[in-house]
């Protein structure tokens, strides 16, 4: 159990959240016993709750809030999987047992996986190499986190959780399974402690957005030498921002916090041009008044919030040959039109071109190319028949492309529009690459990317 001071300090990184950090260090603290027999003592036993649920919306810090509680002590010993990043059962069995071991994968040039942990098909060789690895003496107390487990759609996932819960009950170790999900109903919450994370309430979110400390905010308010000031004047723009975004941001902290500070400089303007005073706050609030209008690229960002791709921290080689055709795929289904998907991919002879007083008729996306337009969302369907279409006949790809889509994902090479986080919904897709990339990948695999994407 956390002392109370580092308990203090995180509660200041997450306010209004100090009933559910109360909850998990209490039910993730150990308690030891000695062990007697034949009136000596022999080795100490761990007892610990061995499952927890903790389960709420997105955007309210489950996993971040857990995450810090069991990065701030050395007494625990946790391993995290990230269950969206393993579409099949198999792949999480794998996984898992990989991340136990502290192995990681050879992803070869086929796009199949090259490690030397055992084929694991089914549950039951799942939860007895489960057992073997949590008997090593380094996963002595492990606490074991699945998050977005509900997000893959697992098979018989019920059993998965249930057989989990048996085997973490009937170890010695003091190991904890936890449970992270956005949906109550589906991880059987009567049988387990559970700590909710409740929304946020306006007032809540208005507060965090106050205590945002950002390096951009202080880089605005250079000029004013008095922090108090600054810090006054950043928290009455909270106020003001927060009530005038509420209805088309929501819950979301993080674009909250996004929007804010792109906007805040603009606000301290007049105060830099000399024009207004730190004083004059009615003033203030007037002259911002147009910062309040949602312009197109907020309004964008509601929709798909736009992190930093991790692109330029990735090497094309360490792609697989089948995500890098993925990837061009998904390249060309944002840029094209969808009517010329038969013209480029069919085998058969395409449309024929529509005249119009003899003329070709001006096709509007012509007139506006997609390249000035941004990338356009598309759904997976269309980038797999695109993808089966560019292939070449002689590779022989034998890896899961749920797989390998996962993989972009998670490397924010192509986003999910929208909030949710379900990989196999029928959402839509956008890539997350330029074209500069595009060409680098596009060489590498000896595709001509030009003769499949529509010129400007």
């Amino acid at each position: 159990m956390l002392p109370p001071n580092l308990l203090q300090q995180i509660e200041i990184e997450f306010p209004c959240r100090t009933q559910e950090l109360k909850s998990l260090n209490a039910l993730l603290h150990v308690h030891k016993f000695e062990q007697v027999s034949g009136g000596t003592s022999s080795d100490s036993v761990s007892v610990r709750t061995p499952s927890i649920l903790v389960y709420g919306p997105s955007q309210t810090g489950k996993t971040s809030l857990l995450k810090q509680l069991l990065e701030s002590s050395d007494e625990h010993n946790y391993t995290y999987i990230d269950c969206r990043k393993c579409i099949a059962n198999r792949a999480l069995y794998e996984y898992t047992i990989d991340e136990l071991h502290t192995r990681d994968p050879i992803v070869l040039e086929n796009g199949d996986f090259n490690h030397d942990s055992e084929s694991v098909e089914s549950l039951g060789a799942f939860l007895s190499g489960l057992q073997r690895s949590l008997s090593l003496p380094i996963n002595r107390e492990k606490i074991l986190i699945f998050d977005h487990i509900t997000s893959a759609h697992y098979d018989d996932l019920e059993g998965l959780i249930l057989s989990l819960l048996k085997l973490f009950t009937s170890l010695s170790q003091g190991q904890t399974v936890i449970f992270v999900t956005s949906r109550y109903e589906d991880i059987l919450p009567q049988i387990m402690p559970t700590v909710p994370f409740l929304p946020y309430s306006p007032d809540e979110l208005s507060l965090i957005l106050q205590e945002t400390t950002d390096v951009q905010v202080d880089i605005a308010g250079s000029l004013i030498k008095d922090s108090e000031e600054l810090r006054g004047l950043w928290e009455r723009f909270c106020k003001t921002f927060f009530s005038a975004f509420y209805d088309i941001v929501g819950q979301d902290i993080e674009l909250y916090r996004t929007i804010a500070v792109k906007l805040f400089p603009k606000y301290l303007q007049p105060i830099n041009d000399n024009i207004l005073s730190v004083k004059n706050h009615t003033q203030l609030a007037r002259s911002a008044q147009t910062l309040l209008v949602p312009e197109p690229w907020i309004l964008a960002e509601t929709s798909l919030v736009q992190t930093s791709s991790s692109v330029d921290k990735v090497r094309v080689e360490e792609l697989s040959t089948s995500a890098r055709f993925l990837l061009i795929a998904s390249f060309l289904s944002s840029y094209n039109p969808g009517k010329t998907d038969r013209t480029f991919f069919s085998r058969g002879k395409g449309e024929k071109t529509k005249r119009r007083g003899g003329k070709r008729a001006i096709d509007k996306v012509t007139r506006q190319p997609q390249k000035l337009l941004g990338p356009k969302g598309f759904s997976a369907e269309r980038m797999l028949s695109i993808f089966q279409a560019i292939i070449p006949t002689s590779f022989k790809h034998t890896a899961l492309l749920d797989q390998q889509i996962a993989t972009l994902h998670s490397l924010k090479l192509i986003l999910k529009q929208g909030a949710s986080g379900d990989l196999l919904d029928d959402g839509k897709w956008v890539v997350n690459v330029n074209l500069e990339t595009i060409i680098k990948i596009a060489r590498s695999v000896q595709f001509e990317l030009n003769r499949f994407l529509v010129s400007d």
